[in-house]
This record gives C-alpha cells, structure tokens and sequence, in this order.
C-alpha cells in the first residue's frame, strides 16, 4: 500500500550502533547521512516509522562504510518492515540485506561452487575416493524485536542430505550475549530450532543524561548450530534479539547537601519513552507528581508535594540531620495510569569537627609512644588540636581508656590540659600499655578525640622454652616438655590451641607442662605414605592478668605406611599409559611401577609378600605378575585402545590399584618439512615490496606436488605459493612485527608448517618524558626527557600550561633546568610541554609535570623526645 504523502508524520530510530546524530534530521522522509571520519567496516542501522490518519507502516535501513581495502559494500536501501520470523524461498534471502556470516569451517555456500567439504569420520569413501559429505543446511531470520518481559518464539528451519531426523540442535550465546537470565534474553528450549523467547527487563538508568545518552533499545546474539549425527558435520546461524523499555522514569539528585537554614530546589524529572512515539497524544495525556516522606521523616521541610521540584528549607537545629523523600510521578500517556519513582536523601552539613595532629604521624586518631622504661617521667608535647573556626578557646579533658583502669590517670601531672607528664609506674610483667583518651571541645564545633597509648617495659623479661615431640598413631599419652625461667611468684599458665580446632587433646592445661592424649587413629589419605597430623598449641603465662610470656609447641602424630611404587612417592600413582605401533613385538607392562626393574612396590612391613591381579585377560600372558606381555596386534582399522586394572596387595597393609592405557596406533604418515631461511625479515616503513622465500620437503614421491596457504594475508599478495609479496607499509606508529603461518600440503602426507616474521620499524622521531616530583625548597634540577629517532637539524622549544614557567636554562634542548620554588602554599603542579621540529617531520610534542610539595605538620621540637615515637601497628 502507497503511503500519502500528506498528514504523515516521520520518525527515524536507531536499532544497531547508535549512530542517530550521523542523519541531517530524524523527523523526516529522507534526511541525509554524513559518513564518519573513521570507522571502516561499521554498520548503522535505522528504523523509519510512518504515522499518519489511517496508517502506520515501518521499514529499517542499512548504511555499511566502506574501508579502505576496497571491498564493496552495501549503500542505503529502504525496505518494507516484513515478518523476520518468515522461512525465505531461496538460502540468504530474509527480510532484511544482512551479510551473511562464513559458514563454520571456512568453507562458503554450497551453490557458489567449489565447495571445501569437510571430511566426516566413519562414513564410507564415495566412487572417486574423495570420501565427503554435505553439511547441513540451515535457515533462521535475521533478527525479532520484543519489548522487555515479552515472550516471543524464533523459527529456524534446516535441511540434511541423509534426513533431518539425523539432526541435532544447539543455542549458544555470542560476544557480549551470557545466559544470565537477569540481563539477557532466555531460549527455551535450547536444543530445538523453534524456542521461545523471553526478554529481560531492561536496565534502569540512575541519571536522566543516562537516559538520553543511552540506548532504549538492547541488541544480543545466539546462534544456533545444526549438526548432523550421521555425518558429524554442522552449519550453524546468527539470530539478532532487539528488546526495547517503554517504562516511565524519574531522575532526582540522590543526594542533596544543604547547610541550616539553607533553601535548595529539589530538581527532579520525569521521561515518558512513549511520549517520543508519533502517536503520542499529548492532549489525553496527563502527569501527577507526589512526594512523601521514609522512615519518620518529616514534610514541613519541603514547600509544596505536588511538584516535580519542590523547595527545600534546612530548619534550625537540623546539622548533621538526613531527610528521605520518594519522589513519584503517575503519567496516562499510554491509556493506563503508570507511576514511577525515585528516592531523594537531603544531609544537612555536620560541623566543623576538631582534629589532632601528632609529630611524625599529621592528622591521626591513635598515638603510640613506645619503649617507655618503668619509674620514667616525659612530657607529652607532641601533639595540638585544630579544626574549631578561628581564634576559638579549646579544653582539654584526659580519661582512662580501653581496658586502662581509672587509677591510671594518677600517672598523668594533670587530667585538664593537652601536654601532661606522664610517669611510667613501676610494673610486675614487661610489656604493659596503658591507653588514655583526650577530647578537645571549643565553641561551634564537633569535640575531637585522640587515643594516646603509652608502652611501659621492663628492664628483663620471663621467658617460656618448649621442645616439639614426634609420636606414631595409637602410642602413650605423654607431657609436652616445656619450661620457664624468670617466672615470677603467682605466674599461671594457660594453652590455647593455634592451627587446631581445640585443646581437646590436652589435660592439665593450667600448668606448664601439660599431657598431651595420643590418637588411636587418624585419617591419613589413600598412598599417602607420609601422611601425619599436626597439632599446634601455645602456652602462656600471666601475671596479675597481664600476659608476660608464651611459647609455641607442635605436636606430629604420624601415619602407619601404605603400599606405594618406589619411583613415584608423590602424588599417588593411578594411572600408566603405553603407546604401540601395530605389528611390533609383543612388549611386557613394566610401567605399572616405573620403567626400571630396579623399581619396585614398597611401604608393606618387613618381610611381607605381594600379589598381582590384572583385568581383564584379553591379549595379556598371565594375569598375576607385576609384568605381564602384551600381544601386540598385527593390523588394527584405526588407532585402538585396551584398558587393563592391576590391583597390588600384600598382608598388614592397604592394597592400591593402577589403570594401565593401551594405545595400539596405525602407522603414521610422513609429515612435511617447512624452511623459511630468510625469517625474520626486518624493513623500515615505506621500503620497497619484498617477497617471502619458503621451501618443502618430506612428501613422498620422486616430484611430490605441494600446495600452499598463508594466514593470515594481510599485506600479502599471491598467498597461494611459496613466495608471497610482502606490501611494505608506508608509515607505521611504531615498529610493528607481521606473523604469518606459512602450511604447505600434499598427497599422503600430514601438513607442515612453518611461522614468519616481518617487522616494519618505525622511523619517525618521538619524544619521551618523566614526571617528577620534590619537595619546596629542593636543589633545582634537569627535566628527564629523551629522543628515539632524532632527525638532523632537529631543535627543540618548552612551553608552559596556565602558570608561570620556572624553566632556567636548556630550553633549547631536552633537559632544561627547572627552578624548585622555596615555598608553596599548597601542593603545586608545573606543566610543560617541548616540542621537536624538523624541516623533515611533522613537529612532536610531549607534556611533561613537575610536581612541588607542601611539607606538612608543625617542625619538630627543638629538643626531641625522650625515645622517638612509634609508629600505630
């Protein structure tokens, strides 16, 4: 049916690659397309909707760019929107112009002539001994369209030379494609050529320039592989699924960041994808907006509810505060009420909070000041508070902290002020912390808090010493051996168990040396021979509650021996294979415990005798040595295998088994021989063509004719034959290594291959530089910059970006010298760029930054502490 021309309203889509800015207008019949810079090889992909009284018709459009190579491609064609799903009447025809996709193996279409079959296992050779057969053939539509949570079905057909009851079927997702079921499309079921197709729920944007910058519409790809079980070959087609949203948005700021007192607009906006559709009607349409308040929130903040951005007023008293909105807009463009919504958090701005600077450690929570000895006295003075406004009065409050009793703070000179004297007590068990908190208050500002810890030691401490003991399985329980020097009166001890799941092993853990409970049993592994278990422990001892002293003891119990091959300790051995050549003399089965006679079964007790057993019997001389002849046969119709099970035993000791693998081959064929003397080739880029020089040998026969292929072929012409053309690039960005595989064949002989290389270098001159970094007040120094490939009569010229250009000196070369400020507020960066120019070159240019640090925190006292502070672990 002919579309008039008058009332009809345009639209133009975009299905695949975007692409939609490339058209002069996306509002009329025939807007132009502007082909980009780059990007040879693109397809974009369009869909035309046509609106008006009576009518509403579709068509999608294909632009391909063209590269460079030369190959044609296909321009802009505008066609009928036709049901994708439709079986066409010749292979390659569909409703849409999409290229077809090679066929799996390389090989192309079976009319095109030609035709490369591959060959297909246990089907008899045909009269001329070619020995081939068809692969299936295959047909599916080039794409469905779905909106998201829609279920649609995709219709494939195939067709088999042998009968499509010999068909097998199987989806398969593509590039991005998963089979996560939560982003993707789902077939069911995916061994059948008709499944059906649910789409997923499209994903929701967090932002509205998410949205406009998006797509509303998600491509994926399957395909779908017909295999044929009489001949084992496949052919296989793409499917394209296109799902398209039509869900109602909203889009706030999820977060807004107002001070007291403070009026903000909350902005938020609602998108309709179905207000962009030609038969939107905007005269039926309606949007409500509604807001209402999470989790006890209140709504006076908020000037009215029935906007989409209302105004917010911070009330007094409301610093620190947050505020949970759910903005909700309810739009009738689609004939039923939809709603959708969007949560809004208002924070309220905290106060300034104060903070602690120690020396050596800038702005910290926790300081720790370590190998204090007991009976000394310091002064802490290494500390100040910041953070409240300016010309603020601060107090200082000190409390026992942590596990610190409150009678700790009479070690402090004084509890009310930022640097009091500390004086280490006298202690019974080395080492000791004692761990105070000072909090620091001033006007209009959040208290701070600084943990301080004190390391108190003494001048000797107790030691433990503990010996580790070996035990078999099943042996008398014994006392783990340790001992204490230096313990003082009162000490008490207690175990605790390291690697193991307990002490259940251990009583009398309230002394020093406890007795340690022998397994009777214990679950060594299969071959394991020196399977042992391990049980870590440490003992501790304490004094007045406080840890002074422990140590470390392992305890082995070990496995009783198993039967294992005195070649292969470890891991156990399961399996042996053979490789034979049919028509060689029988050969015996000694690889069951290595290769050599001298090699033998062990880890029975003393004395013990072992027995063999083999199965099955077949083409074996006995069945109870460790070594029995196999009968190697004359003549086999393809490589052959023979599977045999030796189980090994012996009296007071576990038995273990071994599969032994027959591989009995047909005779190899001879394979050919590729040389390549003159790989790797080396050029510079715009050299002249050079040909590639390779030779085979190997084939039988007195003049054996040899075919050849090269992969890839890029930059190869006649890459049929032994001597390809290599087509020098004329420029390069940088030296670039071509590898090829050179494959020759022939008659009754297996492939030879052989690799090349050509690198092209790369002659232009490029500049390379490093950033560096100092701090204010350092030596000046040289900028490190260098050259590769440097023309003759090149200079050199330094620019600087947006500061003032510290450069002294060299600015005609690469190294020029840069002056380091002696102050700076702040961290500072200094950017250059030098530029390289040459009557031969397009002129190079490289930036370069020199970034200059602030030393941070107050200098350290002129006199330094008593020991240096340590650092928080």
């Amino acid at each position: 049916m002919a579309i008039p021309e008058e009332g009809v309203r345009y639209s133009w889509q975009s299905v695949l690659n975007g692409g939609l800015d490339l058209l002069s207008a996306s509002d009329e019949l025939s807007p132009l397309f502007t082909s980009p810079v780059s990007g040879a090889g693109e397809e974009y992909t369009y869909r035309l909707t046509a609106m008006g009284a009576g009518v509403y018709r579709t068509a999608t459009v294909t632009v391909t760019i063209q590269g460079a190579s030369g190959d044609t491609v296909r321009g802009p064609g505008l066609q009928e929107e036709c049901d994708p799903l439709a079986i066409p009447d010749e292979p390659g025809e569909g409703c849409a112009p999409w290229e077809r996709e090679p066929d799996p193996f390389g090989f192309g279409f079976e009319e095109e002539g030609d035709f490369p079959f591959p060959e297909a296992a246990g089907i008899p050779d045909q009269a001329d001994g070619l020995g081939r057969q068809a692969p299936p053939r295959l047909e599916c539509p080039v794409a469905m369209f779905l909106e998201e949570l829609e279920t649609g079905q995709v219709e494939c057909h195939a067709w088999d030379a042998l009968g499509e009851e010999n068909l097998e079927y199987s989806w398969e997702p593509v590039g991005n494609t998963t089979r996560d079921y939560l982003d993707n499309p789902r077939l069911i079921p995916e061994d059948s050529p008709t499944p059906l197709v649910i789409a997923p729920e499209a994903p929701a944007y967090e932002t509205l320039e998410s949205f406009l910058s998006g797509e509303t519409t998600f491509r994926y790809r399957y395909r779908l592989t017909a295999t044929s079980r009489a001949t084992g070959l496949s052919s296989f087609s793409e499917v394209e699924v296109f799902v398209s949203s039509s869900r109602p948005g909203v889009y706030c700021p999820l977060e807004v960041v107002v001070k007291e007192g403070e009026t903000v607009a909350l902005d938020c906006e609602g998108v309709d994808p179905l207000s962009l559709r030609m038969d939107y009607d905007e005269d039926e349409a309606s949007v409500l907006w509604e807001w209402e308040a999470l989790w006890g929130t209140s709504m006076d903040p908020l000037a009215v509810a029935d906007l989409s951005s209302p105004f917010f007023t911070a009330p007094p008293g409301s610093a620190g505060k947050e505020y949970h909105y759910i903005a909700s807009m309810t739009t009738s463009a689609s004939g039923a009420p939809r709603t959708a919504r969007r949560r809004v958090t208002v924070k309220v701005k905290n106060k300034p909070r104060i903070g602690f600077y120690c020396a050596g450690f800038g702005l910290t929570k926790k300081y720790t000041y370590g190998g204090h000895k007991e009976g000394q006295s310091l002064a802490f003075d290494f500390c100040h508070a910041s953070g409240a406004p300016a010309g603020s009065d601060y107090a200082y409050v000190w409390e026992a902290w942590e596990e610190t009793p409150d009678t700790a703070l009479d070690y402090l000179s004084a509890t009310d002020i930022l640097d009091p004297v500390f004086t280490a007590p006298h202690i019974s068990a080395s080492p000791i912390y004692f761990h105070y908190r000072i909090t620091a208050t001033a006007g209009n500002a959040e208290p701070g808090h600084l943990i301080v810890v004190f390391h108190v030691v003494r001048a000797r401490a107790p030691e433990i010493t503990c010996n580790d003991a070996e035990v078999y399985e099943a042996t008398a329980d014994f006392s783990l051996n340790c001992s204490a020097t230096g313990a003082p009166s009162g000490a008490t001890y207690s175990w605790a168990a390291r690697s193991t799941s307990g002490t259940g092993l251990l009583t009398d853990t309230d002394s020093l040396r406890a007795t340690f409970l022998v397994p009777d049993d214990i679950p060594g592994a299969y071959l394991d021979n020196d399977y042992k278990e391990t049980h870590e422990y440490t003992v501790t001892m304490a004094v007045a509650g406080i840890d002074t002293a422990s140590a470390d003891v392992t305890v082995t119990v070990l496995e009783k021996p198993d039967i294992y091959c005195s070649e292969i300790t470890a891991p156990p051995l399961t399996r042996v294979g053979y490789v034979f050549t049919e028509g060689q003399k029988n050969v015996r089965l000694r690889s069951s415990c290595g290769t050599s006679v001298k090699h033998y079964w062990v880890g029975a007790p003393a004395g013990s005798n072992y027995t063999f057993a083999w199965s099955p019997p077949d083409r074996l001389s006995s069945t109870t040595g460790w070594a029995p002849v196999f009968d190697v046969p004359e003549n086999v119709d393809g490589d052959t295998r023979y599977t045999y099970l030796m189980r090994v035993s012996a009296e007071n000791a576990d038995g273990t088994s071994v599969w032994n693998h027959v591989l009995v081959q047909k005779r190899p064929l001879p394979r050919i021989t590729v040389t390549c003397e003159d790989s790797p080739y080396e050029v510079d880029e715009g050299d002249a063509d050079i040909e590639l020089e390779c030779e085979a040998s190997g084939a039988p026969g007195t003049d054996p004719n040899y075919t050849w292929s090269w992969s890839p072929t890029v930059n190869l012409t006649d890459h049929d034959t032994d001597t390809p053309t290599f087509a020098v690039p004329g420029d390069v960005e940088q030296d670039t290594t071509y590898t090829y595989t050179a494959t020759a064949s022939a008659a009754n002989a297996e492939d030879g291959t052989e690799r090349i290389r050509v690198t092209v270098r790369d002659t232009d001159p490029s500049l390379t530089c490093t950033d560096s970094e100092v701090y204010e007040g350092s030596a000046d120094f040289s900028l490190d910059c260098t050259v590769t490939n440097e023309p003759s009569g090149a200079s050199y010229s330094w620019t600087g970006a947006n500061i003032t250009n510290r450069l002294i000196g060299g600015t005609d070369g690469l190294t020029p010298t840069f002056d380091v400020p002696d102050n700076v507020d702040a961290t500072t960066d200094y950017k250059y760029t030098v530029t390289l120019s040459s009557s031969d070159f397009d002129e190079v240019t490289e930036d370069v930054t020199v970034t200059v640090l602030n030393r941070i925190g107050d200098s350290p006292p002129e006199s330094g502490p008593v020991s240096p502070p340590e650092s928080e672990s």
